[in-house]
């Protein structure tokens, strides 16, 4: 079995609970025999305080982001995972990373 697990990762450069978490699952999957793999998934740096353009962007990114559909479908193409779990897809993932999962069937 393969597992991915994809983690919208802070660019602020400090781990966090849910990165703890993410490499926790990773490591108690790998020792079971699974083949897993983790993608600290970064999010883009945002203007959101200084501009209103980046906040109504922001805002439309957080209901659907279609960078993060074309790079979570190149993902899932590249490892071919069975299962594909998700940590902490708002706001940089949006839902749009289950859309590119299901595509795959996964």
């Amino acid at each position: 079995m393969k597992v991915l697990i994809i983690h919208s990762a802070s660019i602020n450069g400090y781990p966090s609970g849910e990165f703890n978490v993410a490499n926790a699952e990773l490591n108690a999957l790998k020792s079971i025999g699974v083949d897993a793999n983790l993608i600290h998934y970064p999010e883009a740096p945002s203007s959101f305080k200084h501009n209103l353009l980046a906040r109504v962007l922001t805002f439309v990114k957080f209901l659907w982001s279609p960078r993060a559909y074309r790079e979570v479908k190149f993902l899932i193409k590249q490892f071919k995972p069975d299962i594909v779990h998700f940590h902490g897809i708002f706001p940089h993932l949006s839902s749009s990373v289950f859309d590119a999962a299901w595509h795959f069937n996964t």
